[in-house]
C-alpha cells in the first residue's frame, strides 16, 4: 500500500511541510505507471494540498487517517479510480478525486499515492 514511510514519519512526530486544518499530511512516494503527466501531478506540496483540499470534508474525524489513492487517466474518456480510507473503499472520496482536472497524455497513466494524516496536537492556552 506504500504508506510505510509516511506512517513512520507521523509516528516519529516529524513536522510535515503540508498541513490541512487540524492535520499534518504525510505523503508516501508518488507512483506513476506509464508516461509521467505534465502539469500539477508532480509530487509537490502544492499537489498534495490540491488533492487534500477536495477530499478533506469527506474524511473521518480520526487521529490517524490512511488514504490509498489510485486513478487511471486515459488519453480520452473518463478516468477510473479506487480510493481507500483506513483500508475501506470509499465511493465518495473516489468521486471527489475524479472531479480534479487530471492532466492527459497521449497514452493512459496510473497515479498511485498513499497519505497518512495525523491530527495536530492541541494548542496550549496562552
Amino acid at each position: 500500500m506504500g504508506f510505510g514511510v509516511p506512517l513512520f514519519k507521523a509516528l516519529a512526530e516529524i513536522t510535515s511541510s503540508t498541513a490541512l486544518a487540524d492535520y499534518w499530511i504525510y505523503a508516501g512516494y508518488l507512483g506513476i505507471r506509464g508516461e509521467s503527466p505534465k502539469g500539477w501531478v508532480d509530487g509537490s506540496d502544492a499537489m498534495n494540498q490540491k488533492i487534500m483540499g477536495v477530499l478533506s470534508q469527506f474524511l473521518p474525524n480520526d487521529d490517524f487517517i490512511v488514504l490509498d489513492l489510485k486513478i487511471t487517466v486515459p488519453p480520452k474518456g473518463e478516468p477510473q479510480s479506487e480510493c481507500r480510507v483506513n483500508g475501506q473503499v470509499s465511493n465518495k472520496v473516489t468521486q471527489e478525486l475524479l472531479k480534479l482536472d487530471w492532466p492527459r497524455n497521449s497514452a493512459a497513466y496510473m497515479f498511485k499515492q498513499a497519505f497518512v494524516l495525523k491530527r495536530k496536537p492541541p494548542q496550549a492556552p496562552h
